[in-house]
């Protein structure tokens, strides 16, 4: 069905753009065939919906199954009473948990509050394990609008198949972790940042600066890796326009609350604005190299090396449910063929910079895959789907005449046997591995 429909979709967008160019702008069909497009995207981001909460409620049985999790649904719980902070249990020792923290009278979670204030509004109509699943299917649309915004919409609903049959992004979606909203608002930045390249309006860029302070409460540390890359572009365009230095500023502006909101939430928490609870509850649970940092007493750059490998090789594995060597390949496509854009190198440049800020970081964080590279799903989604489409117009232009649109669909014949692959192989098998995950049932 998603191959089908992506070949119904990208042909019909042809069409529309020849009878465009042959002086037909504006006809009837042109119009359904975008329309028709659209509409199949957002049938894409419901299935996701629907995927998602179907992982969430039958497999991972609507509860949380790790510590971070459990630590999340009790800092939700607790904003959802209208507080910060609860008073500690009479005899505190017996209600233990990884992550929580028993400090000066007060009883918290480690984590940033924005996932919690997301989660918090699940928990006040009683149904806190569908905010994930909601959130992964507005990343899909929002997925979607970057890559029509940036390529076309043959590239946004490639993108969208590829993303409703990931096991990596299924099974985070239906988890209690924070990673859904963050790829949420990582994606709502990007999109309203291309935006505001290209778009006299102050309103993108004000929104563009509050998507990146939620991502900044959510995951403080993924926010800034996601950001720079766009910081740079944003310096190189301001350096050629002196007046889109206004434009740019604004997004700094609308940031700043965020920012000013996450140092007082520290100060109420742990007395000190630049002191966050995770450093409260481990001293050396912090960024960069050298003694007292991590777990092992000294981060070394071997040492994230190490973790980058681990996560790279997990992301191969999870990614799609492909071989391994075959996953990242298509991504490369327009890269290797010297067929790359601008905007094709500032979305490779979003997921390395996301791949480099975490080699220094002490954690592998390796938990229902390479979580700490799932906020950068949009540009790996995105590029992946480029890559299959330059690969049709390569082969396209090879054989030209009678087979010309026989090779055209070549790379979709792979894709779709690597589609079964996964659907066939690894899916299931993940299933299977995530019931009970990590030794947790309702039982």
């Amino acid at each position: 069905f998603p191959a089908a429909e992506v070949l119904r979709c990208a042909q019909n967008d042809k069409e529309s753009v020849a009878s465009t160019a042959n002086g037909g702008a504006g006809t009837p069909y042109e119009h359904d065939g975008e329309l028709g497009t659209d509409r199949t995207a957002l049938l894409f981001c419901v299935a996701g919906f629907v995927a998602a909460a179907t992982v969430s409620y039958f497999i991972l049985e609507g509860i949380p199954h790790v510590q971070d999790s459990v630590t999340y649904l009790f800092q939700a719980k607790t904003l959802a009473l209208g507080r910060l902070f609860v008073e500690p249990p009479a005899l505190p020792d017996f209600f233990e948990q990884e992550f929580m923290l028993v400090h000066d009278g007060k009883w918290f979670g480690k984590y940033p509050p924005g996932f919690p204030i997301l989660l918090a509004l699940g928990v006040l109509v009683g149904q806190p394990w569908l905010v994930n699943p909601i959130a992964a299917g507005l990343s899909l649309l929002v997925i979607y609008l970057i890559a029509k915004e940036l390529f076309n919409r043959d590239v946004g609903l490639l993108a969208l198949a590829l993303g409703v049959l990931s096991p990596f992004f299924l099974f985070l979606s239906g988890s209690f972790m924070a990673h859904s909203t963050g790829l949420l608002f990582t994606s709502l930045f990007i999109l309203l940042f291309l935006k505001t390249l290209r778009r006299p309006s102050w309103v993108y860029p004000v929104a563009a600066g509050a998507a990146i302070g939620m991502t900044f409460l959510i995951r403080p540390y993924t926010a800034a890796a996601i950001a720079l890359p766009f910081a740079v572009c944003a310096a190189l365009v301001a350096g050629k326009n002196i007046r889109a230095w206004g434009r740019f500023s604004l997004i700094i502006l609308a940031f700043a609350p965020f920012l000013a909101g996450y140092l007082d939430y520290n100060l109420l928490l742990t007395g000190d604005r630049f002191k966050n609870p995770m450093e409260l509850y481990w001293s050396f649970d912090r960024l960069g190299f050298g003694e007292g940092i991590g777990m092992w007493e000294t981060h070394s750059p071997a040492r994230g090396l190490w973790n980058t490998y681990r996560n790279l090789s997990e992301l191969t594995m999870h990614l799609f449910g492909w071989p391994n060597q075959l996953t990242l390949a298509f991504l490369f496509v327009p890269f290797v063929t010297l067929r790359a854009n601008r905007w094709d190198f500032l979305m490779l440049s979003a997921f390395g910079s996301l791949v480099l800020a975490y080699w220094a970081w002490w954690a592998e964080g390796i938990m229902y895959g390479p979580r700490y590279y799932y906020e950068a799903l949009a540009p790996i989604l995105i590029l992946t789907a480029r890559g299959i489409l330059v690969s049709r117009d390569i082969l396209a232009e090879l054989w030209a005449g009678r087979r010309n649109a026989l090779a055209a669909q070549i790379p979709f014949v792979l894709v779709s046997v690597l589609v079964f692959h996964n659907v066939l192989g690894f899916l299931p098998m993940q299933v299977v591995t995530h019931f009970g995950y990590n030794y947790v049932s309702r039982q």
